[in-house]
């Protein structure tokens, strides 16, 4: 028997897009831990007919799998891995990349006892964390550390 991997490239748990021959795309779907295909809208899982539909649609080719491209290279990830493993993991709550007089920086927002938040050296605009995007907020499950 093939794995979800063969069949659609992607790995269980990893996010990914679907568009569907309409060409409307449905984010934030993935492949559970059962194997399952799981569709996130609205912040709420949408029923198992639906995530069926979809699932039926890709094997026989009216929808498309969209795969996201990774945020951060392999050095920005050690990184951040560092300074997050440091800290503890449950420790930070989210991370951003910000902009400040045509300089960018990443700030980590901890939850220590009060909420903390540590600000790392300025670099020029676009050339580091290229595919964080500005004042987005993510957490480390998207940046995948």
């Amino acid at each position: 028997m093939k794995t979800i991997k063969e069949i659609f490239d992607v790995e269980i748990g990893e996010k990914f897009d679907i568009k569907d021959k309409e060409g409307y795309i449905y984010h934030n779907c993935y492949f559970d831990k059962n194997k399952e295909l799981a569709v996130i809208i609205d912040g709420k899982m949408r029923n198992w007919f639906f995530e069926f539909y979809l699932l039926k649609e890709l094997i026989i080719g009216n929808a498309k799998i969209i795969k996201k491209p990774e945020i951060l290279n392999d050095k920005e990830k050690e990184f951040l891995s560092f300074i997050v493993n440091h800290f503890g993991r449950d420790k930070v709550k989210r991370i951003a990349k910000l902009l400040a007089n045509e300089r960018e920086y990443i700030l980590i927002w901890f939850e220590l006892e009060i909420t903390d938040t540590a600000i790392f050296p300025y670099f020029p605009k676009g050339k580091m964390y290229k595919g964080m995007e500005l004042n987005r907020h993510y957490t480390l499950e998207e940046l995948k550390i």
